[in-house]
This record gives structure tokens, C-alpha cells and sequence, in this order.
């Protein structure tokens, strides 16, 4: 059985590091969203941290599209 791994080609590779930084910055916008909030929408602030982490990019886009809460808008205070 030969369990050797594929050669990938470079330019492929390349190609792939914007989209890893997108997800990267996604996520990063997601997770300090949730800790500057006083409360989040439907779940828990530690559920949506997970949910972020664990299943992105999905967990962080689904957060910031009905996590956030229409009504949480963020105050001065709340950047302190």
C-alpha cells in the first residue's frame, strides 16, 4: 500500500496563501468581535469562539452574519 502524499505544485501553493490570510483575518475579525461585545445573539460568546475556530471559515461568517445581533451596536466603553 503506498501511502506517499501527492506532489502539489507550486504556483498552487502560492496561489492558496491570499485565501489562507483572508481566512486567517476573517476568523481574527470574528474572535475579537466576540470578546469586545458585551453579548452576542442565540449562543453563548464561548459557543461562538468555538464555533469560529473549529469550523472555519463557516463558524465566523455565520457569526458575524447573525451572531453580532442587530441591536448590539458597540459603545466607547466597550472598546476600553
Amino acid at each position: 500500500m503506498n501511502t506517499a502524499l501527492p506532489q502539489v505544485d507550486d504556483t498552487l501553493l502560492l496561489a492558496l496563501i491570499p485565501v489562507a490570510a483572508l481566512v486567517f483575518t476573517l476568523v481574527l475579525w470574528a474572535l475579537f468581535d466576540i470578546v469586545r461585545r458585551p453579548q452576542t445573539a442565540h449562543l453563548p460568546k464561548a459557543v461562538w469562539a468555538l464555533l469560529a475556530i473549529l469550523v472555519m471559515p463557516f463558524g465566523a461568517v455565520i457569526y458575524l452574519l447573525i451572531g453580532r445581533g442587530s441591536k448590539s451596536k458597540l459603545s466607547d466603553r466597550d472598546l476600553a
